[in-house]
């Protein structure tokens, strides 16, 4: 590695970049670098190939990286064209067991060729103790005639250690550091996952080295696989320590809002306001209200649990939010970002109890059309009622409310409890009311460009005992969109006044647009289906799929096209060029996350510039529009800001990759249990055992020499199929197209 002070001096000479390392989950041997500020010569992602180049870096390490060129450009390009040789060779072995077409792949030539190669110089930031999940071996897992040196008594003085994740390297364990148990009889620990973290690196090893925390458990078991991956993806779910708790108000006696708070925030007790979630939602954070007018509008108000009154800046409370950034829902449970006092009770909007809460409030005619701006500010509220979605669905389908209903898993949905003299008919029209404007404003959405995209989410049903018994795909109806386009108001409406009143500050959410390669694939795949698709923006992207014929074609064709989307990321405005604010998907030039401050660290954030910026609002500026001493102390800097953007970033891609994988672990459990059972009812028949899976019906999205790749929506599945293993197997099909 370099010297700091080099590192310092090629950044500001821009002979060197700084960013974030990924690995290719498929194949470790390749790595890129997001440039945290692009420059002429680095517009795009920064190649790192191999392990030598990536200089003993990780998934997630804050590098520095400096650019290939002359001679060790060209020697990299050598050997990476020799790898290309090799996998082709590799690729034509294969391609003999398959009666298929060989096919080059000229965009993958060609996305090769214009790679801009680099290699990290600098570390500039790890996580202490990284922790990896997987499995102890005696012998190098990949060579099993590489033995290491052994002592007197036949125990190796290393053995090692293979990831789970396999972005990870190999790990070297002295035998000191590892079970006892293992290193006797390890043969009976093949299918033991264990905890391992990373100690050290010297520049002369290969390999880290690390030290084995303790078992967790055997593969396979749901407990263990969940377990697993918490620590693969640094999720932490112990209990909040006593230094965090400290911050809490006393759970003692019950906590009431004080009087200093009474006096300064508006009240909205007597208003009638309704929170709308799923029905097992526990943390609240926002709720709904509409109010008739003598002038024939309506007075729409967003309110949100107010979090930053809790959790205030320079506590222990504070760091351990920002640190865990998220909430994490798994199939099973959630694995929250604040104490339960605060996101269950005192934050939480529960019904008929008074809560602090921000709001947002509008005036707007019968057509959804904003009359005047905003009002934001502090306010006390007392919601009505705590709604499900299915409850909401059932007054806007014109039902009403029964003991006997159920929701989509099929659980118990007995009728809310209503409070402050609130009874169904005042609830029904307040929905109705919602609903109405609700449909306008995202008719108005879409008209303006908007793009609705959204992948498949699974909903699982478990028995006592918590093993997946049935699932299904979570049906969006007209209730989630209601409370989606207010939700989505309130967040526009929020980054548009904390740009205004901090240019340079203020914490935002961008969306990219579409990965250029994939979305040329994409076009011509939908072409040969007869679907012409115009993905110029996201406005003709839209028309392109509201052309489609069918509901049920448009939306396999909207999950396709999933594929070629970029994730929306947080960044701070001064951070960024303007022209880059913008959301793709939504079409607005200016987007936040204020609505959730209970689950999202971003959110709590937003809220705390939000309040400074209605303080600013009824301050006195200079001349120069300076902002006066008292609240300049209290605006975070764009370094600060920054830092909080790429905290939360890195924490929600990780929550994001934990649910999928406790959703495909659920599924994985279901399925084999669907199998189970499939061959036990057969044989309790007397019939001869049915094939092995489960029968499921697919669509064919992609042929490719070897493979192809299948949608399978019943399950939300997307997976490559290799030919050449089901003729190994024994269950390939084969067909002849003229």
């Amino acid at each position: 590695h370099l010297s700091s002070k080099d590192v310092s001096d090629g950044l500001k000479r821009g002979t060197l970049t700084q960013g974030t390392l990924r690995i290719n989950r498929r194949n470790r041997f390749d790595a890129y670098v997001t440039p945290e500020s692009a420059t002429p010569t680095t517009v795009t992602d920064i190649y790192i190939c191999g392990t030598r180049h990536r200089n003993r870096a990780l998934e997630g390490d804050v590098v520095v990286v400096v650019l290939l060129e002359g001679k060790e450009l060209e020697e990299e390009k050598a050997r990476e064209a020799e790898r290309r040789v090799k996998r082709r060779k590799d690729g034509e072995e294969r391609q003999k067991k398959c009666d298929m077409e060989d096919e080059e792949d000229e965009e993958s030539e060609e996305k090769e060729e214009t790679r801009i190669y680099g290699k990290v110089v600098y570390l500039v930031d790890r996580k202490n103790d990284q922790h990896f999940t997987g499995t102890l071996h005696m012998d190098l897992p990949s060579s099993r005639n590489n033995r290491p040196a052994r002592t007197p008594r036949g125990i190796p003085k290393t053995i090692w250690f293979k990831p789970t994740d396999k972005r990870a390297p190999l790990i070297i364990i002295p035998a000191l550091r590892a079970p006892h148990e293992f290193l006797e009889k390890p043969d009976d620990f093949a299918r033991t996952l264990y905890r391992v973290k990373t100690t050290d690196w010297p520049v002369s090893s290969p390999s880290p080295f690390g030290t084995v925390l303790g078992p967790i458990g055997q593969m396979g078991e749901l407990g263990t696989e969940t377990e697993a991956i918490l620590i693969d993806n640094a999720v932490e779910w112990a209990e909040f320590s006593e230094e965090v708790l400290a911050c809490l108000p006393s759970d003692e006696t019950p906590w009431e809002i004080p009087a200093e708070e009474l006096q300064n925030r508006r009240d909205l007790r007597s208003e009638r306001i309704l929170s709308i979630d799923p029905p097992t939602a526990k943390d609240l954070d926002d709720a709904v209200s509409i109010k008739p007018l003598p002038n024939g509008n309506f007075e729409l108000g967003v309110h949100i649990a107010d979090v930053s009154y809790f959790v205030t800046p320079n506590t222990a409370l504070d760091t351990e939010a920002f640190r865990r950034a998220t909430t994490v829902y798994l199939v099973q449970k959630a694995i929250p970002m604040l104490p339960q006092l605060l996101c269950e009770r005192l934050c939480s909007l529960n019904p008929g109890v008074d809560r602090l809460a921000f709001s947002v409030i509008w005036e707007v005619d019968a057509d959804a059309n904003i009359v005047r701006p905003p009002w934001f500010g502090r306010t006390i509220i007392c919601t009505a009622g705590k709604l499900s979605y299915d409850h909401a669905q059932a007054l806007i389908e014109g039902r009403g409310w029964s003991e006997d209903d159920v929701d989509q898993s099929g659980a118990a949905l007995p009728p809310p409890t209503l409070y402050g003299g609130a009874g169904i008919e005042e609830v029904k029209t307040d929905v109705m009311r919602l609903y109405d404007l609700s449909v306008k404003l995202r008719q108005r959405r879409f008209e303006k460009g908007a793009l609705a995209i959204n992948s498949i989410k699974l909903w699982f049903a478990v028995d006592e005992v918590g093993n997946p018994v049935d699932t299904g795909v979570y049906q969006i109806k007209e209730a989630n969109r209601l409370i989606e386009e207010f939700m989505l108001l309130a967040n526009m409406a929020v980054a548009k006044k904390l740009v205004q009143s901090f240019p340079t500050s203020a914490l935002l959410r961008r969306h990219a647009p579409p990965l250029a390669r994939a979305m040329k694939e994409f076009v011509i795949f939908a072409s040969t289906l007869g679907h012409p698709i115009d993905a110029t923006s996201s406005t003709t992207l839209q028309a392109s799929f509201d052309a489609i014929p069918g509901e049920a074609t448009r939306q396999v064709m909207r999950l396709l096209c999933i594929r070629p989307m970029q994730r929306a990321k947080y960044f701070c405005t001064g951070k960024v060029d303007f022209a880059e604010y913008a959301h793709y998907a939504l079409n607005v030039p200016l987007y936040t996350h204020f609505t959730s401050p209970i689950r999202r660290y971003c959110d709590l954030i937003v809220h705390r510039l939000l309040d400074l910026a209605i303080k600013l609002d009824a301050a006195e500026c200079g001349e120069d529009g300076e902002i006066p001493p008292h609240i300049a102390s209290l605006v975070p800097t764009t370094e600060a800001v920054n830092s909080i953007a790429n905290q939360c970033n890195a924490r929600k891609d990780a929550s994001k990759a934990a649910q999928d994988a406790s959703q495909n672990l659920y599924l994985c459990a279901y399925l084999t249990r669907l199998c189970s059972s499939r061959a036990e009812e057969a044989e309790a028949a007397g019939l001869p055992p049915p094939p092995k899976g489960v029968p499921a019906r697919g669509l064919v999205v992609k042929l490719g020499p070897r493979s192809v790749d299948v949608l399978v929506e019943e399950f939300g599945i997307e997976k490559r199929v290799w030919v050449e293993d089901l003729i190994t197997a024994g269950d390939a099909v084969g067909c002849a197209l003229d």
